[in-house]
């Protein structure tokens, strides 16, 4: 990863924009990711009208407790195997798999077979 140097009209990468270790601050109704279960989160400096994304690592075994979010969040799996599970609904992801959940919908997250990297970005909600 680069640090953030952006130039007008410019493919937005790893190579030009920075990530750094996530202090686990609160989000979306004071969810904290380190208090869920997530064990690594990292920010990407990316510019403010672009939204917020971050990188989440999960541990081998590693279970997000149940909760739900204000707004959408999209998910993509860098790495691993994840299991989201809903009250309607349990489904496995793979890497290369994108997921959305929807506003107010609670969820859990496991990361199954290894470690899983997310890079996940929520839309209609900022931390405050």
């Amino acid at each position: 990863w680069g640090s953030t140097s952006l130039q007008m009209g410019e493919i937005i990468d790893n190579e030009n924009v920075g990530k750094k270790e996530s202090t686990f601050t609160a989000f979306s109704g004071k969810a904290v990711p380190g208090e869920l279960g997530v064990t690594k989160s990292y920010d990407l400096d990316l510019p403010a009208d672009m939204g917020n994304q971050k990188i989440f690592e999960l541990e081998a075994g590693a279970k997000v407790e149940a909760h739900s979010h204000p707004g959408c969040g999209q998910y993509f799996v860098a790495e691993g195997v994840v299991s989201v599970k809903t009250a309607d609904e349990l489904k496995e992801y793979k890497p290369g798999n994108m997921f959305i959940i929807p506003a107010e919908t609670e969820y859990t997250l496991e990361a199954n077979d290894g470690p899983s990297i997310l890079n996940y970005m929520w839309c209609a909600e900022m931390p405050e």
